[in-house]
């Protein structure tokens, strides 16, 4: 595996854990109903399967993750007057947005990334 293809799995992993967190301290401070809770540990736990199938060469996992990213932003663009966004929120975006944009550098702009996921499509 490739140096920057490990730290975009990585950045990735980080920032998972990031919204993990933040959203079990948002719901220790009241921000957020238990099922809010639920939803965000369900969501997450799902958006786990990514870095584990980026590990094994899933061209997939890259564009799924790429589009979930960008319908993400998109959705956030389209409804973000109508979304209550707390101070969690606007840190966990902070941390997160730029994480994961790099995360997508790395993963498709980057020869060596490219010529390991697309040797895995040339062995199927």
């Amino acid at each position: 595996m490739p140096k920057t293809v490990n730290i975009a799995i990585k950045l990735i992993w980080i920032s998972l854990a990031i919204s993990i967190l933040l959203s079990i301290a948002q719901r220790f401070l009241g921000d957020i109903t238990l099922n809010d809770l639920i939803t965000a540990l369900l969501v997450n736990a799902l958006m786990c399967l990514i870095p584990y199938k980026l590990a094994q060469r899933s061209t997939v996992s890259r564009l799924v993750f790429t589009a979930l990213f960008v319908l993400s932003i998109l959705f956030l663009l389209a409804a973000g007057h109508e979304i209550e966004v707390t101070l969690l929120d606007k840190v966990d975006l902070l941390i997160n947005i730029p994480l994961n944009i790099y995360s997508i550098y790395l993963l498709f702009f980057n020869e060596a990334a490219q010529q390991w996921f697309n040797a895995e499509n040339k062995i199927k």
